[in-house]
């Protein structure tokens, strides 16, 4: 049994120990510093903004960044593992145009030229009461005749 199982395991006896339904550990950015116990429920550092999710009745839920997926995995830690998109490059969230609304905060990116060959993230979303806000991602390439979806686009809710 790795060190990671043996420490998520333990986690969740001390969960039902102390009658606490669930410990979600919300993860930043680690290579600089991060949360000490990373190291005994992940085994690594992380890249992306990730959640650690470890329930009473024992559960164990990794959302992570894509390329850091494939390491929860063969911790064998968690039972379920769900990896999230990333930027599509700098330039993309930090000054290129979008395709949005003629807000304040958004200067005159959403008047930039859309041409064929560019790539951007179609993110709809609405917030329902009870729930909170409920978005989803696709990425698509502006071709010469509409746009291309990079990948197969999600048509039914996944429910965490």
């Amino acid at each position: 049994m790795s060190t990671v199982l043996e420490k998520v395991n333990q986690a969740i006896g001390i969960l039902n120990e102390k009658d606490i339904d669930v410990w979600l550990t919300f993860v930043r950015e680690t290579s600089s510093g991060g949360d000490p116990v990373l190291p005994l429920i992940y085994g690594h550092s992380l890249t992306w903004q990730s959640a650690l999710i470890i329930t009473r009745s024992g559960e164990r839920i990794a959302i992570l960044g894509h390329y850091e997926a494939d390491t929860a995995r063969h911790t064998g830690a968690y039972d379920q593992v769900y990896a999230t998109g990333h930027h599509l490059g700098r330039l993309a969230h930090d000054g290129a145009g979008i395709l949005g609304p003629e807000w304040v905060r958004y200067g005159n990116t959403p008047n930039y030229v859309v041409e064929a060959g560019h790539v951007y993230t179609l993110e709809p979303g609405l917030f329902v009461d009870g729930y909170g806000y409920i978005g989803i991602e696709e990425d698509v390439l502006v071709t010469e005749n509409g746009v291309e979806f990079l990948r197969q686009p999600q048509e039914r809710l996944i429910l965490l």
